[in-house]
């Protein structure tokens, strides 16, 4: 099945792309260093002897963050906003690195270097930054819509329910419906900026209504192979929780160990991002463009 093959061809592909996941990862943890550092320091100094925060580390107290709030939110206030700001400019990092990813992706044997990745991110980020755009207020508008719809229908029906699970159910459904629509706006964004890079097209709006058009023929295929390749990440945080609640932040050794836990699941998501871009590259090269624009094709064909 082109899934499976997709699925392994991708995975083969950014096992080979060693170097450009180093890149990335050292770039991230760099910018976790600006933040984590200050940030570290100032919590130390207005903490001063006090053990209370030692104590947060083996399980949360409202009181204690909310006595130290109110006597240092001045000192941490400019961390939060600058964190902010710092999470808005690796979104922004993020969509830089993927017109650049995708481009090693598809040289596949050619020598991985630093200044053709820099070069194929900054092309490519312009059309890439528009593409998210769209895609972003499309996302917001859908839940807006969803939201209303599930709001009318609650309070039409809330007065005559038998018990608050019918209304926590209904609920439940709306979040699904809604997690599986912007799943496929994701899948359809992957689509797209592989279109621009494969095309080298321009029009963001143009290529997302391609796309749009693609990934429903090919619906299974595209849609199944991005909640398989959605497996993976979800174990490895799954694994992660599991270990952290038993090893516990309790100790220097126990924050060590941790803290390379975490950094290893930086290193997988990293490795996980390309992998899903390799995978749906692979998956939209064995369609091809001119089977995208033939027609008679099946729908819901694999």
């Amino acid at each position: 099945m082109k899934i499976i093959t997709s699925y392994t061809s991708g995975f083969k592909a950014t096992f080979n792309t060693k170097k450009l996941l180093t890149t990335i990862y050292i770039i991230t943890f760099l910018m976790a260093l600006i933040i984590a550092i200050p940030f570290s320091s100032t919590i130390q100094k207005e903490a001063g002897s006090s053990m209370a925060f030692s104590a947060l580390l083996k399980d949360f107290d409202y009181t204690v963050y909310r006595d130290f709030m109110n006597h240092s939110a001045m000192a941490i206030q400019p961390y939060i906003s600058t964190a902010i700001w710092m999470g808005i400019f690796y979104l922004l990092f993020t969509i830089f690195f993927e017109g650049g990813i995708l481009k090693v992706l598809k040289r596949k044997e050619d020598k991985f270097t630093l200044r053709f990745f820099w070069e194929a991110s900054a092309k490519y980020f312009s059309r890439f930054f528009r593409l998210a755009i769209y895609m972003i207020i499309t996302q917001v508008v859908i839940a807006v819509i969803l939201f209303i719809i599930l709001s009318l229908i609650l309070s039409s029906v809330y007065k005559s329910v038998p018990n608050e699970s019918y209304i926590f159910y209904t609920a439940l459904i709306g979040v699904i419906i809604y997690l599986l629509i912007f799943i496929f706006l994701l899948v359809v964004t992957d689509y797209a900026k592989i279109m621009m890079v494969e095309n080298d097209e321009y029009r963001p709006f143009r290529t997302i209504l391609r796309s749009f058009v693609f990934t429903f023929k090919h619906f299974l295929s595209t849609y199944f192979l991005y909640l398989l390749l959605l497996i993976v990440p979800i174990v490895l945080f799954v694994i992660y929780f599991k270990i952290e609640s038993i090893i516990g932040m309790t100790s220097g050794w126990g924050i060590l160990i941790v803290f390379i836990i975490q950094q290893l699941l930086v290193w997988c998501r990293i490795f996980t991002k390309i992998w899903i871009l390799g995978s749906e590259l692979t998956l939209y090269g064995k369609f091809g463009n001119k089977e995208e624009a033939s027609e008679g094709e099946p729908v819901f064909g694999i």
